[in-house]
């Protein structure tokens, strides 16, 4: 995508007198394609101070800091080059509402797929579908993505449906068709089947490829056969008749918490407990609010009330596409039935921690730390601290 981008953006100074805004941003894009993001900030930035119409900058400005995951910097330049006219075919608004959908700054599905309708309009009247061009894997890109933030059923599978008929070797899109079948109640099973036949084993390593580059990892879950692979032998033949589907969020997690955590920058995190009346606790922060947590050896999940729910629903951190029903063993020995979601991120102590299994409460639910968060670490509970070495 990097290259695509870099190609796109030079476009426009081939066959002119270089200037030195020119001069600072072909600096800035070789900056960009050696990963010296910051570099590349300082030296694009000085052309647009001298510049301040001068919309490739912006762009290019823009993809810097998603890559640095400053998110709402990378928005606001995306829409400052936009406003300037700039729209690169479509591609601008493909890259802003990406951002917008994936970016961490809450529920923006309306914004995202406003965006994705825009850059499919402008991108199907520059698209030459007689070659494959970086021009139609971004109209592939839009359509992919579109599907998942449109609220509309019948726009999501014609979407895919183009996608298929154009590359009918895109797994991802196959995912994507079969999930929404699923949410329709439709039967997925030939979709997940085609996804997981193509050459599973090399769609596992495009699976690490991603997580070890840094792409947000939900973008490349989704890319990975083998969620198609378990959702085939759960749903379809019914390898997991006990669990049904909680069978494929357990195994499927198990495998990405691995990879994903192991390429934690801490290897090692000691987080502050707080002891009261016997009982030791931690302090998670959620969107910015902390919540005080009881460390339950005992309790499966972490545990959120509904109120919490409804909240986390609404700011983007939950998906209710992402509930299933789990039965849980409570203390006393009853098994009672709960709502289980992902909660994408919450932090402690500044450290950051991704895609958390939570278990959905009333509103008198005690809040929970339990085995499933721990048991991803090697975990070690002292009398101040609870340590967390990754596996």
């Amino acid at each position: 995508m990097k290259k695509l981008l870099l190609i796109l953006l030079c476009l426009p100074f081939i066959g002119f007198g270089q200037t030195s805004k020119e001069d600072c941003y072909i600096k800035a894009a070789e900056l960009f394609q050696d990963n010296k993001y910051t570099f590349a900030i300082d030296e694009i930035t000085k052309a647009i101070n001298q510049y301040p119409n001068y919309s490739q900058a912006y762009s290019l400005r823009a993809m810097c800091y998603w890559y640095k995951r400053k998110s709402q910097l990378a928005i606001d330049d995306y829409s400052k080059a936009i406003s300037l006219g700039d729209y690169n075919h479509g591609i601008n608004f493909y890259e802003r509402g990406f951002i917008y959908q994936w970016g961490g700054l809450g529920n923006n599905y309306d914004l995202a797929d406003k965006d994705y309708t825009k850059a499919i309009e402008l991108l199907l009247k520059k698209v030459d579908f007689n070659k494959d061009d970086f021009y139609l894997s971004y109209l592939k890109f839009a359509w992919k993505e579109q599907a998942i933030t449109t609220n509309s059923d019948e726009l999501a599978l014609d979407n895919l449906n183009r996608v298929i008929e154009l590359d009918p070797a895109d797994e991802r899109a196959y995912v994507l068709r079969a999930n929404r079948k699923l949410e329709m109640g439709l039967r997925p099973c030939s979709d997940y089947k085609k996804a997981c036949d193509l050459d599973p084993e090399k769609h596992k390593d495009k699976f690490y490829q991603e997580i070890n580059s840094g792409t947000n990892p939900i973008i490349a879950e989704l890319r990975a056969s083998n969620w198609a692979c378990y959702n085939y032998n759960a749903i379809c033949l019914n390898k997991y008749p006990e669990y049904k589907l909680e069978a494929i969020w357990e195994a499927y997690y198990d495998d990405y918490y691995k990879i994903y955590n192991n390429e934690d920058k801490y290897p090692s995190q000691k987080l502050t407990v707080i002891n009261e009346d016997g009982m030791q606790y931690i302090l998670i922060s959620i969107e910015g609010r902390s919540y005080k947590y009881l460390i339950d050896t005992g309790a499966s999940d972490m545990t959120i009330n509904n109120t919490m729910k409804e909240t986390f629903v609404r700011k983007g951190i939950l998906k209710k596409s992402d509930f299933r029903s789990v039965k849980y063993k409570v203390a006393n020995g009853e098994t009672i039935t709960m709502q289980r979601g992902i909660l994408k991120s919450m932090k402690i102590n500044n450290n950051t921690f991704y895609n958390v299994n939570v278990a959905v409460g009333n509103s008198n639910t005690p809040l929970l730390l339990g085995k499933s968060f721990l048991n991803r670490y090697d975990w070690k509970l002292n009398s101040d601290e609870l340590e967390l070495k990754n596996k």
